[in-house]
């Protein structure tokens, strides 16, 4: 009688034993059913001096389902307008690549959206949303330069008249300094006029 009380007894406890450890197996979290986060990002949350050929990351919890993680889910905006890039995805990172190098000392703001999902197919529970500051870089005007030939003057420096087909002075005129005409020969008015200098006339010097 004591042998069958204790096989009962036995039972009963096994029993509570299997629906105890099914009751607890049923409430444990899984892949399945937790949502996968965000553990860190790069650029952090508030960088700043960000190069502005940055290829911005993000690290998840879980591995993710690669086909959810797109330039929809994952974006780079300046304030409303969205930065044209490509995202892949390699381990648990997703990366986003701009196609362009981003602005100096501009501020965006990078997301993944509750689209995201991980490999069992459970997405974020919310947006997860960052902010990063590019390095600030002065704008600098670039000055192309040209050497010029140098133009040899003769004596022109001498010459306080140069001319191409006449001269003509009228009244008491005062010239001080050379006096070249060239190809043309009239020269008149000197005198009245008084120059202080040499006459070329269709000379060398004066062409």
């Amino acid at each position: 009688m004591k042998s069958n009380k204790l096989l009962t007894t036995l039972a009963i406890v096994s029993i509570a034993s299997v629906v105890l450890i099914a009751v607890c197996k049923k409430d444990e979290p899984t892949l399945a059913n937790t949502p996968p986060t965000v553990i860190s990002t790069d650029a952090a949350n508030n960088a700043t001096d960000v190069v502005l050929n940055k290829i911005v990351t993000a690290t998840f919890s879980v591995p993710m389902d690669p086909s959810t993680l797109t330039a929809t889910t994952f974006t780079i905006k300046l304030e409303t307008t969205p930065v044209a890039g490509t995202v892949s995805y390699t381990g648990t990172t997703a990366s986003f690549t701009p196609s362009e190098n981003l602005l100096s000392g501009i501020t965006y703001t990078a997301s993944i959206t509750s689209g995201a999902n991980n490999v069992p197919g459970t997405a974020l529970a919310n947006d997860y949303v960052w902010t990063f500051t590019t390095v600030s870089i002065p704008n600098v005007i670039t000055v192309q330069t040209k050497v010029m030939a140098t133009v040899p003057l003769a004596g022109a420096s001498n010459f306080a008249i140069l001319a191409g087909s006449a001269i003509t002075s009228t009244g008491a005129t005062s010239v001080t300094g050379d006096l070249g005409l060239s190809p043309g020969s009239s020269v008149g008015g000197f005198p009245p006029g008084i120059l202080n200098g040499t006459k070329y006339i269709n000379d060398p010097i004066a062409i």
